[in-house]
């Protein structure tokens, strides 16, 4: 009776590993170009951070094509999701980056700026997710 519970655990153990490794590469990735769209496009425009805006709305269309990718095939390992969606967009979006960036709008009386900024990511990125579904679903009807 043990060996089954020991066996169970260590298979438990194997299967959390491999998920915190799907995590952790997705993310790895995912930040990195988060990173390199900020440093090379944040200073380009002055009313708001390009980088920022332009992982957000990435993410949002990776998001709702790989949405729809994951429904059309659910018999793929939950670990390929897990890497695309938590570690991947996860990391690439950066609500936390955008929130500090519009707070700093506001705090320095540019109210219209931060409403923009708002709009922009928000709209964007919702629009970008669906972008993202819809284009999978038209590359199956082809």
């Amino acid at each position: 009776m043990q060996q089954c519970k020991d066996a169970a655990s260590s298979e438990n153990g194997e299967a959390m590993l491999k998920t915190l490794f799907s995590i952790v590469a997705g993310s790895a990735l995912g930040g990195v170009l988060r990173w390199g769209l900020s440093v090379q496009l944040n200073a380009v425009w002055a009313v708001m951070p390009l980088g920022t805006y332009l992982a957000n709305v990435i993410a949002g269309y990776c998001a709702g094509w790989a949405l729809a990718f994951f429904t059309h095939w659910p018999h793929l390992s939950a670990d390929y999701r897990t890497f695309v969606l938590t570690g991947f967009c996860g990391a690439l979006s950066t609500f936390s980056t955008f929130s500090v960036e519009v707070l700093e709008r506001f705090q320095n009386e540019q109210i219209a700026a931060g409403v923009f900024i708002i709009g922009m990511h928000l709209g964007s990125a919702l629009v970008m997710t669906y972008l993202g579904y819809l284009s999978y679903q038209y590359w199956q009807s082809i």
